[in-house]
């Protein structure tokens, strides 16, 4: 049996590739990216948050009541398409109250969404700064080409 390996991609031959120096330049002309004065009104893009998996316990008389989500948020920038930065989350759940209660039957994905990022929006103000930092260098590594070891 003869192997013939996988051809190899390289980076510069990818659609997406940015040189080196490109790369630096895109850097040094947005700055760092320090939260100004208009970036502290940021608004979740829904989209970018993602659940990955919701807890309920059984509750006497009321049935399963959602009490923790595990989810992530996928943080993103235009100057840098392709490079997320994730920033994940389980949040624990307020016990329902009679005024806000929805039936485990009818919780949905947008109803998860809504409750984490009201509950954890503090939280994502504060991993914000954070995450931008990582963009560039998640864009840096995805101009280069992955190798396994088996």
């Amino acid at each position: 049996m003869v192997y013939t390996p996988e051809p190899t991609i390289m980076a510069e031959d990818r659609d997406d590739y940015v040189s080196e120096e490109e790369l630096i330049a895109r850097m040094q002309e947005s700055g760092d990216f320090a939260l100004s004065e208009e970036d502290s009104d940021f608004e979740v893009n829904m989209d970018n948050v993602i659940i990955t998996e919701y807890r309920a316990k059984e509750q006497e008389g009321v049935g399963n009541i959602v009490q923790f989500v595990q989810w992530h948020y996928e943080w993103t920038h235009p100057d840098y398409p392709g490079a997320v930065a994730v920033s994940g989350f389980t949040t624990e759940l307020p016990d329902p109250d009679s005024e806000n209660f929805i039936h485990f039957d009818l919780v949905s994905v947008p109803v998860l969404k809504q409750w984490v990022v009201e509950k954890e929006m503090e939280s994502l103000k504060s991993s914000r700064q954070y995450a931008m930092e990582q963009i560039p260098f998640e864009y840096k590594l995805s101009q280069t080409t992955a190798y396994t070891i088996v």
